[in-house]
């Protein structure tokens, strides 16, 4: 998604309202995050208030890619790739290996740091995909997410000291599944709702840090384990 979205914005930004992209713009803008990833380039570059935080980033000495290939170009230092003037498509609209191509290319900047990183990776439109009642859509998502999680979990295996969190924040269209066929990668499945749902979500952990997170977990609890592993409590 832009990065000016709920999620992404919610970990470089402090506003009263998640709909204030200009606002989470300019907050991330001057956050110090080392590295972000995803659209939003027109939260900071084709605003109201007329401000250029492109220009702001570049003084804050961010680079500025706008497409994945001169993302890969970079080697090192701060980054704030606007790559969709707001929002990706879905994979199955053309999106390509953007988030797995992504999320590898922050490990590999950040992970230069002496004293670690956390990094953040958001598949959004699984939830979008839901909300729209989208079937194939939501399989091309979800195969996309899964396809990231495993480069993740292959650097953290050869890496030996990084604790991977796979997880949600709620789940969404009351999805379950009829049936398939396994051999065709084919999902039979059904929505009954068309909004968020009180449903449990997976809490998944590998690495260092991974026997702390219970079977089961009210997930405001989640914070408080996390900083408690980062040493920030």
């Amino acid at each position: 998604c832009a990065i000016t979205h709920a999620t992404p914005g919610s970990f470089a930004a402090s506003v009263i309202s998640r709909n204030m992209y200009e606002e989470i713009a300019e907050d991330m803008a001057s956050s110090g995050v080392d590295v972000m990833i995803g659209g939003g380039y027109d939260h900071f570059a084709k605003r109201k208030d007329g401000r250029n935080l492109i220009d702001s980033l570049r003084r804050r000495d961010y680079q500025v890619p706008t497409t994945l290939e001169t993302l890969q170009q970079v080697q090192s230092g701060k980054v704030a790739a606007l790559l969709y003037p707001v929002h990706p498509p879905y994979v199955v609209d053309g999106r390509g290996d953007m988030l797995r191509t992504a999320a590898m290319k922050a490990v590999d900047l950040l992970d230069d740091d002496p004293e670690g990183f956390m990094l953040m990776i958001e598949a959004s439109q699984i939830d979008w995909a839901c909300h729209g009642h989208q079937r194939e859509e939501l399989n091309g998502e979800l195969k996309d997410f899964a396809l990231t999680i495993a480069a993740v979990l292959e650097y953290a295996k050869k890496d030996g000291n990084t604790l991977v969190i796979v997880t949600a924040d709620h789940e969404t269209g009351a999805y379950s599944l009829q049936g398939g066929d396994w051999e065709r990668g084919k999902v039979k499945g059904s929505f009954d709702s068309w909004d968020h749902t009180g449903s449990m979500v997976p809490l998944l952990a590998y690495g260092p840090g991974s026997s702390r997170f219970p079977a089961l977990i009210d997930n405001a609890q989640l914070n408080a384990i996390m900083a408690d592993l980062l040493g920030l409590r």
